[in-house]
């Protein structure tokens, strides 16, 4: 997404890294193509989902996996926040020092001058609900002017996330605007979640009317992606899935435009 004020643009990109999966993939390889697509792509602005630090399972012997560390290495021109999401101990807790976290990250090539997050309710009786979940916010002083830019990685489970996106939306409204709302949804389009974010749906008195960046921009690509999808790797061949990754936006002022 490209916000634009006259003349000058700032581009946002939403990417789930899947921390170190496929595990039958070179890790140093995928990391190398990461990097490759976001510097072609030459966002001002990244998000990101499930990045990952860990001190077990990293495919390679020669270094541990803080992969956000990993990729500011490449990507030097950028300043970034990382939260942790859960925590994994699993050799248990007689030996803490192993440890597995994984949460969302914001990159920025403009100053980040605020940063908050919040830690998504969980019901631990919902198997669905396996995983602790949080919201990233930060606050990102570009040349066009503040901008609140949040992330996070929603969870399976229909009624956490039906729960979670109102925790979110409140959250955001911490924040000065415009926001731009970005993450792994694990939603589709027409679920009552994003009928909700985009104001089609009112809950708990609360109304909201955030726009979907792929409803905005989707006339001008061409025809066989109009549906924005998701492409899994869980199989050999990656496959398309309905869209479960989105960028939602809200301007304050007209003279911001997608």
């Amino acid at each position: 997404m490209r916000f634009r004020v006259k003349n000058q643009g700032i581009k946002i990109t939403s990417y789930n890294l899947w921390h170190f999966n496929p595990s039958t993939e070179k890790y140093t390889t995928k990391l190398e193509i990461i990097v490759q697509q976001l510097k072609s792509v030459q966002p001002e602005i990244i998000c990101l989902q499930e990045v990952r630090f860990s001190n077990v399972d990293y495919p390679s012997s020669e270094r541990r996996g803080v992969q956000i560390e990993e990729l500011a290495s490449y990507l030097k021109e950028y300043q970034y926040v990382f939260k942790p999401a859960h925590t994994e101990f699993p050799y248990g807790l007689s030996q803490m020092y192993f440890t597995t976290k994984e949460g969302v990250a914001i990159m920025s090539r403009y100053p980040i001058i605020r940063t908050e997050f919040l830690q998504l309710t969980r019901n631990y009786s919902d198997h669905e609900d396996a995983h602790n979940r949080v919201c990233l916010g930060a606050v990102i002083n570009t040349p066009i002017g503040p901008i609140s830019v949040f992330t996070t990685h929603f969870s399976l489970s229909p009624h956490a996330r039906k729960r979670n996106m109102v925790e979110l939306y409140e959250f955001m409204l911490t924040f000065p605007q415009p926001y731009v709302l970005t993450g792994d949804l694990n939603t589709e389009p027409d679920s009552p979640e994003i009928q909700f974010i985009q104001g089609s749906l009112e809950w708990n008195g609360i109304k909201t009317k955030l726009k979907d960046a792929w409803n905005e921009i989707k006339h001008r690509v061409k025809k066989s992606d109009k549906e924005g999808w998701t492409y899994t790797t869980l199989s050999d061949e990656p496959k398309k899935t309905n869209r479960l990754c989105f960028l939602f936006s809200k301007f304050i002022t007209s003279r911001l435009q997608l």
